[in-house]
């Protein structure tokens, strides 16, 4: 069932209710409908309206205040019905195995859990994901011969936005109860301050209601959610599942970085290259578990985007090529662009695109602002972005050792940035908030267990990407939505008894 908050009737949500879910997007959905297939009865709770709204996206308001500015405090992300995946690009892959070992690198102790456990509902992902028979196992290329570097496998969703897959099947559901323009802003705690009993919820209108369930799962996204439990404080002023100090922490992006230009010194080897990616450009490449290791690095996926004729369009762009011709035809502009990080590439230059793992990181946290308060009353986002020496470093040894690969393979000539060089690279981001309530062995070093679960609170658990205790080098949503499908069953045994 669909419903809108500004018009139900209390006695429509009002339960009792065996789960109550915070957050349609991918990991919400996902968890919602995991759990109602196996008999429990489920409010689902969208803060936005079926589709998008000025209203509800300006909740997402916030700050960057880290060395590093992030831009996308705000636009990267979606409040509607669906969530984020109503933009989602589609591309899906699997984590590493070397993802889930403990490494020095990553300064703390990594994932709790296997590999395999992580995605023993991999099947279901690719399902709901509509990547159902395309392959993820690594790829093969045999004209490709340097053991730096792997051939990164890729499935392509087309994409799946779960506000428009699912909306008629939770409008039809009997196990499903959806209130949107619910905007979920507080848990109430027990008095033993063991679990939570309800979910306070507040309309654009200045409607409020509390909702009593069961279980709890939050799952707003790598920045809502720490935003949502550091904003949700029982009787003695202690943030939601915060006693240790983690919640927020560990924020982790991936990196776009263009650390390099080359010269493509072998026609044959890139004709094929390119003609066998399906995506117009080269096929895209991952470190070897060798190379990581060897070199102390993360891992990182880097594209490479074949020599051609830049096109520009719209109105302006007469002077974006006429600016672009002038910098490539004077050897001092264009060197100074391509070395601070430009995106600037001449006629017979390709260049390279990255997907960067952010290293877990204490200072690198979601932070919320009490000098700027939401409708609700509700502390805004404060982001503190930083990078570490440890990403520097890896951002520079993947940039040298592509090189070398051209190099030693014939295939051309690679001109890595003076700044990545030096250590000082100009990082962009893709969007993917990890981290935040990192899932751990024990308290010391995260906010959820193995099984997703708020450490101090019984029956609060978490879904979606924040959990993840490393990003890996690859997009996230794929493993976000094996991880919903193995929570949504272990709820589903708590609801059986």
């Amino acid at each position: 069932m669909l419903l809108d908050f500004k018009a139900a009737p209390s006695e429509a949500f009002a339960g009792p209710w065996d789960l109550c879910v915070i957050g349609t997007g991918p990991a919400g959905m996902t968890v919602a409908r995991a759990v109602a297939q196996e008999g429990g009865r489920v409010l689902l709770l969208e803060a936005g309206a079926i589709g998008p709204t000025a209203e509800s996206q300006s909740i997402y308001e916030g700050k960057s205040v880290g060395s590093v500015n992030y831009s996308g405090v705000q636009r990267y992300r979606l409040r509607q019905f669906g969530g984020t995946s109503m933009h989602w690009a589609g591309r899906c892959a699997l984590f590493d195995p070397i993802d889930f070992e403990n490494r020095d690198i990553f300064g703390m102790p990594g994932w709790p859990i296997s590999y395999q456990e992580t995605y023993r509902h991999l099947s279901a992902a690719k399902d709901i994901l509509d990547i159902t028979g395309q392959p993820l196992q690594e790829d093969e290329f045999e004209e490709w011969t340097d053991k730096r570097f792997r051939i990164a496998p890729f499935a392509y969703s087309p994409p799946t936005r779960f506000g428009t897959k699912y909306k008629d099947e939770i409008a039809q559901s009997e196990a499903i109860t959806c209130l949107y323009n619910a905007n979920a802003t507080d848990l109430e705690i027990s008095e033993d301050r063991s679990r939570a009993e309800r979910v306070v919820l507040a309309g654009y209108d200045g409607r409020r209601e509390t909702v009593a369930a069961d279980r709890f799962v939050v799952a707003l996204g790598g920045m809502e959610t720490p935003r949502f439990l550091l904003n949700s404080r029982d009787a003695d002023g202690m943030a939601l599942g915060n006693e240790t100090d983690w919640v927020g922490r560990t924020f982790m992006e991936h990196f776009q970085c263009h650390f390099g230009v080359y010269a493509a010194t072998n026609e044959a080897f890139w004709s094929k290259f390119v003609n066998t990616s399906g995506r117009g450009k080269g096929k895209p490449l991952l470190p070897s578990f060798e190379t990581m290791r060897q070199k102390g690095i993360a891992n990182g996926t880097l594209s490479i985007h074949p020599a051609a004729k830049k096109k520009f369009f719209g109105r302006m762009a007469p002077l974006r090529k006429m600016r672009r011709d002038v910098y490539c035809s004077v050897p001092r502009l264009k060197a100074n662009v391509q070395a601070s990080g430009g995106d600037l590439t001449c006629d017979g230059e390709g260049y390279f695109g990255s997907l960067l793992e952010h290293l877990p990181n204490r200072d690198s946290r979601v932070l919320v602002d009490k000098d700027s308060l939401d409708p609700f009353g509700k502390p805004r986002i404060m982001l503190k972005y930083e990078i570490s020496d440890a990403d520097r470093h890896t951002i520079r040894t993947l940039g040298i050792e592509v090189g070398k690969a051209f190099a030693e393979q014939g295939i051309g000539r690679v001109r890595v940035f003076d700044s990545v060089l030096d250590g000082a690279p100009d990082v962009e981001a893709h969007a993917h908030h990890m981290g935040t309530t990192r899932m751990a062995a024990t308290a010391q070093y995260g906010v959820v267990d193995p099984n997703c679960r708020l450490f101090t609170k019984e029956n609060v658990y978490v879904a979606g990407s924040s959990v993840f205790s490393t990003g890996g080098g690859v997009n996230p949503t794929l493993t976000l939505v094996s991880l919903a499908l193995r929570l949504g069953e272990h709820l589903s045994a708590q609801v059986k008894g």
